[in-house]
């Protein structure tokens, strides 16, 4: 089997090489596009994911300042509570 050769006229070739050049350069140009909203939206990312990052820093050293604050208390009211008692059985001796 052989194949045919078809040969165009010179100017129907060079029309049809600008359509291809044309759609080259748009689908580059696309690509570019695209290249940038996809830069754009990774560092978008990036910034949520270090603002998360910052939030759940804080709100963790926010519980941990709670927590500490929590214990402290439960300590002065076991001494209280304690001192009441020390002091409770002294006046009944």
């Amino acid at each position: 089997m052989g194949t045919k050769l078809i040969t165009l006229p010179y100017s129907e070739y060079q029309e049809l090489l600008q359509k291809a050049n044309a759609t080259n350069y748009q689908l580059i140009e696309e690509s570019e596009n695209i290249r940038k909203e996809y830069e754009s939206l990774l560092e978008k990312s990036n910034n949520l994911c270090k603002n998360y990052f910052e939030l759940y820093t804080k709100q963790k050293e926010e519980i941990k300042e709670k927590e500490r604050v929590i214990s402290q208390l439960k300590m002065e009211l076991s001494k209280k509570w304690w001192k009441r008692i020390f002091n409770h059985k002294k006046l009944e001796l």
